[in-house]
């Protein structure tokens, strides 16, 4: 077994045990909401439930989020998901971020190798652009993805940027960027990454 597949296999396991208590914790919470009755409301400070409801969402769906990324080799590589799926998980996560990511792809499912190439790189975003971003995603002809993003206020890690760009395998800081690198590079994908004068970024695999 390679360390990347040992890796992901220790990954999956990981996140699959935290994600138990963590639904748990909000399914109970949500239960309390409902079944709280209105007289206890006003000895019960509603907006620290908030605040706690909203915590367990965040934590909850960074576990699915990174379960999802970190668990990315399987035997099937040609096989595909809904299309739904992989936006539901992207946008629960980045619910809590800066990033605003639109999917402008017309079919109802996208191929597992596409959503694990997107997906890794929406974690990777959080990081290269510090003040947020606007992501649009394409599939051109049904079978490279596309991405292109628009950082407010024109701000970007350069060091994350050379990460994904001009250092080698084996010489790159970020340890996420090191596993995108890896993962891809046993996929047999490969990708082009510019960066515009205005620090506009499209990500195209080729």
């Amino acid at each position: 077994m390679s360390e990347l597949k040992l890796f992901t296999s220790m990954s999956r396991k990981i996140f699959h045990d935290l994600i138990n208590p963590a639904s748990a914790a909000l399914n109970g919470l949500e239960l309390l909401n409902s079944t709280l009755k209105e007289e206890h409301r006003e000895i019960i400070d509603t907006d620290i439930l908030d605040l706690i409801q909203e915590s367990i969402e965040k934590i909850t769906s960074q576990i699915k989020f990174y379960r999802y990324i970190y668990s990315g080799i399987n035997n099937n590589q040609g096989s595909e998901i809904p299309k739904s799926q992989i936006d539901k998980l992207i946008q629960d996560y980045t619910r809590f971020t800066k990033l605003e990511v639109s999917l402008d792809i017309v079919s109802n499912t996208i191929r597992y190798v596409h959503s694990h190439f997107l997906s890794n790189f929406i974690l990777l975003f959080t990081q290269l652009f510090p003040a947020g971003a606007h992501i649009n995603v394409q599939l051109l002809d049904d079978k490279k993805i596309q991405i292109t993003a628009e950082p407010l206020a024109g701000k970007i890690n350069n060091e994350t940027f050379e990460d994904l760009s001009t250092r080698a395998i084996g010489d790159i800081e970020n340890i996420q960027a090191e596993y995108l690198r890896r993962l891809l590079t046993s996929l047999n994908i490969n990708y082009k990454i510019n960066l515009s004068a205005k620090n506009y970024i499209k990500i195209l695999q080729v």
